[in-house]
């Protein structure tokens, strides 16, 4: 074997070593991107769930917060399901609690920090009751 025969062996191992790396890379990114779409829709959906089933406000002058969050607490055990719901705190599917904003007309704002993990950013998940 000759020293052409032996370079052109060589640059084929190579290339086929690196083809299962470059594989291997673009697996584990999808499966990434898989796992924060998965995050993502479980999160929103515990939103939407919180938010359909928040309290509604009676008319008259508003509850004071305390019992609002109370009252939460008791819907949001009924309808989230365990694993985002430890301790009275609500959480999303990066483990992270939510923030829970109140409003003074009675409505009420579920907001999740995101993949990022930083509030009031872009990639922010929010649902509001009325």
């Amino acid at each position: 074997m000759g020293w052409a025969d032996l370079r052109k062996h060589l640059l084929l191992w190579i290339l086929g070593v690196g083809g299962i790396v470059v594989s291997v890379a673009v697996i584990l990114m999808l499966k990434d991107r898989l796992d924060e779409l998965g995050r993502t829709n479980a999160t929103q959906e515990v939103l939407q769930r919180l938010a359909a089933a928040a309290p509604a406000s009676p008319s008259g002058p508003p509850r004071p917060e305390e019992v609002r969050r109370r009252e939460l607490t008791r819907v949001a055990r009924s309808v989230v399901p365990p694993e985002y719901f430890q301790n009275g705190r609500i959480y999303d599917a990066w483990n992270r609690e939510l923030r829970v904003t109140f409003s003074r007309l009675g409505g009420v704002e579920f907001r999740s920090a995101g993949p990022d993990g930083r509030f009031d950013t872009a990639d922010d998940l929010t649902a509001t009751a009325r």
